[in-house]
């Protein structure tokens, strides 16, 4: 999955691969250390236009459950969601 966003994306804004103690890479207990939120694995990309208005991100990251999640941020969502926060306040 990272590498075919990286084909898409380019080179990744972020990356984080990292067991907390006292799990590491190639101890044979990865998964468990996933599951019990001692490994993390994240990658983030971000695809900026000439206006910062029409900015998207991209996250695919591995969840305790070991399901890999995607997370995508669509151009001008900060002033979609400005604007729904907006229009919630106007009930009370």
């Amino acid at each position: 999955m990272k590498d075919v966003l990286g084909r898409k994306y380019g080179a990744p804004l972020l990356t984080l691969e990292r067991f907390d103690n006292p799990y590491y890479e190639g101890d044979g207990y990865e998964l468990s250390a996933i599951k019990l939120g001692k490994g993390h694995f994240s990658t983030a990309w971000e695809q900026v236009s000439d206006n910062s208005a029409d900015t998207a991100a991209v996250t695919v990251y591995i969840g305790r459950s070991l399901v890999v999640l995607l997370a995508y941020e669509g151009p001008r969502w900060n002033a979609e969601a400005e604007r729904r926060a907006a229009k919630g306040t106007k009930a009370f």
